[in-house]
């Protein structure tokens, strides 16, 4: 708006700097990383189910492969 006003003219990276550096363009409910923390693993048989999908073109006819 204050471009098309002939206020003042920046660019979007000095805007999006300024805007980093005041802290306002932080997410507000971020919820924390669970990278590297590892998979649970399941504690009884059967509680963790895994299924893998693909689609095979043979003879321009799709074929489903699930392996479970």
């Amino acid at each position: 708006m204050m471009l098309d006003a002939n206020i003042v003219a920046v660019s979007p990276p000095s805007v999006y700097r300024v805007l980093v550096n005041a802290g306002v363009m932080r997410e507000w409910n971020r919820k924390p990383s669970k990278k590297g923390t590892g998979v649970v693993q399941p504690l009884k048989p059967h509680e963790h189910w895994h299924i893998d999908v693909s689609y095979l073109k043979l003879v321009a006819r799709f074929i489903i492969s699930a392996l479970f």
